[in-house]
């Protein structure tokens, strides 16, 4: 029996998590996300916060407001790559 990895902070939101459950994380990100219409709504997404560029008259709120979004969808996406690259990856580089 596998004993359960123990918590260490994720490399995507420094949240105390162990790998097994940053790993299902991350399958869900692939398996929610990871379809035609799944990269639709992330192009969706990041055109709305990465593609978005504020002007000078943008208050400091308007500017921490929208860093906080591209924050998260830039963790989605790092979740939905690293899914994807460990299911390419053969099973003894895995676990990292």
């Amino acid at each position: 029996m596998t004993r359960p990895s123990p918590p260490r902070f994720s490399p995507y939101d420094g949240l105390a998590r162990s790998q097994d459950d940053d790993d299902r994380l991350n399958d869900l990100a692939l398996a929610v996300l990871g379809t035609g219409a799944g990269a639709q709504l992330l192009d969706y997404l990041r055109s709305i916060t990465a593609g978005l560029a504020l002007g000078p008259a943008s208050s400091d709120a308007e500017l921490r407001h929208l860093e906080g979004q591209r924050a998260l969808v830039g963790n989605i996406m790092q979740r939905i790559d690293h899914a994807r690259s460990r299911r390419s990856s053969p099973p003894a580089e895995r676990r990292r």
